[in-house]
């Protein structure tokens, strides 16, 4: 499902000597958790991956936007399941 090298791979001079992470690490993800974990949470100073995860939820967002809003997503979409949970 996850594809971390085609993700990484135009950014690895880029990321490769950061301080804040082991790249070889971040391209052994195999799933979109180990990658946040191993590699978004830290670039972006969460405290862990939960923390990135509950910052970054969008249920708690949507309900602040003051105009009607219909938001689409397929019924198989791993990042918006379907029944919102």
């Amino acid at each position: 499902m996850f594809d971390c090298g085609f993700s990484m791979g135009g950014y690895r001079e880029h990321y490769e000597n950061h301080e804040m992470m082991d790249f070889n690490n971040v391209l052994k993800s195999v799933t979109i958790r180990e990658f946040d974990t191993r590699f978004t949470a830290p670039l972006f100073g969460y405290d862990s991956v939960d923390h990135y995860y509950d910052h970054a939820a969008p249920n708690k967002k949507v309900k602040k936007i003051p105009i009607p809003t219909l938001c689409l997503n397929a019924d198989d979409d791993c990042f918006s399941p379907y029944d919102g949970e």
